[in-house]
């Protein structure tokens, strides 16, 4: 004989594994919107790290005042240079001594100047810096906390739905199939035949014998509800018994002339 439930999941599983199906594709579509806001935030902040590089390097230039003290001593030896160039020239003592102070004078004025505005240029370079850091780690957390809140909202609703298709699906498991509706109604497939398979009873109770020799039994069906029957074991009188449907199970006919057993529900 076949296999035959009598009771249906197949609405049940069929929803589980849709809902299997729906947290993957969400998963799916959460790692693309990772995959692209991270895009998004390296394209947008890569300006930022250029300029935050550059002015690093323009940060990193020699002190000005320190490169003033280190040249003093080359305007001294030029000023040498211009001493013995002015004696070359017919130019003497004081002479040659003045216009080499002179020429000394003129070019340590001329560093100052280049100095200072290299000190002024140290300065901005700093500040700019600082402000470009403190607008890109801005930025960069706004982005981030705009992933953190899609991804969290994602989140929200794919446990959202999971969760309501879970329930839907255990609402719908183990729903009797239309034959236990039958046996639970205690009426037959055909007419007054009634499934009295072994196979579909519990609780099973020998309470006696009829007239013509047959074993009467008290049960309860596997997918009932608590209520209990009277009857026969439909192995035990196979001239009464026939198929019940193609569900592979035994049915008898309680109206056969050679049973003298009635079914009945004890109240």
């Amino acid at each position: 004989m076949g296999f035959f439930s009598l009771t249906d999941n197949s609405a049940s599983e069929n929803l589980q594994g849709l809902s299997g199906g729906v947290q993957s594709k969400y998963d799916d579509a959460i790692s693309d919107y990772q995959a692209q806001s991270e895009s998004l935030m390296t394209d947008t902040l890569s300006g930022f790290k250029e300029e935050q590089a550059l002015y690093k390097r323009k940060r990193g230039f020699r002190d000005p005042m320190a490169q003033f003290a280190a040249e003093t001593g080359l305007r001294q030896q030029q000023a040498g240079q211009d001493a013995k160039l002015a004696q070359m020239g017919g130019l003497k003592g004081s002479a040659a001594f003045a216009l080499g102070a002179q020429s000394l004078n003129a070019r340590a004025q001329g560093f100052q100047m280049q100095a200072s505005m290299k000190a002024q240029e140290h300065q901005r370079n700093t500040v700019a810096l600082h402000d470009l850091m403190k607008t890109s780690g801005s930025i960069k957390a706004q982005m981030g906390m705009a992933q953190l809140q899609g991804v969290s909202s994602m989140r929200g609703q794919q446990i959202q739905s999971y969760a309501s298709m879970q329930t839907a699906a255990a609402q719908l498991a183990n729903q009797p199939t239309a034959f236990s509706r039958l046996l639970e109604a205690g009426i037959g497939a055909f007419g007054a035949a009634k499934g009295s398979d072994r196979r579909l009873k519990e609780n099973i109770a020998h309470v006696g014998v009829s007239r013509k020799g047959h074993n009467i039994y008290e049960f309860e069906y596997k997918q009932g509800t608590g209520r209990r029957f009277r009857g026969v074991m439909a192995d035990e009188v196979p001239f009464a018994a026939l198929p019940l449907g193609d569900s592979g199970y035994l049915a008898v006919n309680y109206s056969h002339p050679d049973l003298d057993v009635a079914f009945e529900e004890i109240v």
